[in-house]
C-alpha cells in the first residue's frame, strides 16, 4: 500500500491510499476480481473540500498507478450518504464508471471510548477507470 497526502504549507489537508495487487495485499475482493489497483480512504478536511485537493490526490494516485504499469484503478463509493455525493461526482468527472457489480454493504469496526465494539456499514458501488499508458 502507498499513502499520499495533500498539504497546505505545514498543514495536512487530505489523504488517500493506493492498494496494490500483490500477494497478501489489502485490496478488496472487488479489486482482486477486476484485477485492478485500488484507491482507498480518500479524505479531504472539510475546510478544503471543493478546492481541488481531492482531485489532486486522485490524479496523483492515477499517475503512480500508471507508473507501476497498472491499467485500471478502482474504488468503493457510498451511494446513500448525501455527504459523499460530491466525491462521487468528482470520481465520475475524472472518468470513473460503475464496474457493474451492483450495490453491496461495506463497513468497518471500531471501539467506543467505553470499550464497546461498534460496526458501521453503508451501501456502496464499485467504480473503475481505465488508465492511459504512459
Amino acid at each position: 500500500m502507498t499513502s499520499l497526502a495533500a498539504w497546505n504549507g505545514d498543514q495536512p489537508v487530505g489523504y488517500c491510499a493506493v492498494r496494490w495487487r500483490v500477494a497478501g495485499g489489502e485490496a478488496s475482493i472487488h479489486a482482486l476480481m477486476l484485477e485492478c489497483a485500488e484507491l482507498a480512504d480518500v479524505f479531504v478536511a472539510v475546510t478544503w473540500r471543493r478546492r481541488g485537493a481531492g482531485r489532486l490526490l486522485v490524479e496523483a494516485a492515477e499517475l503512480l498507478a500508471r507508473q507501476r504499469g497498472e491499467r485500471t484503478l478502482g474504488l468503493e463509493v457510498t451511494v446513500a450518504n448525501p455527504e459523499n455525493a460530491a466525491a462521487r461526482r468528482l470520481y465520475e468527472t475524472l472518468g470513473y464508471q460503475d464496474a457493474g457489480l451492483g450495490e453491496f454493504d461495506a463497513g468497518y469496526s471500531y471501539f467506543l471510548p467505553d470499550g464497546t465494539a461498534h460496526r458501521d456499514e453503508e451501501r456502496h458501488r464499485y467504480l473503475i477507470k481505465r488508465l492511459a499508458a504512459l
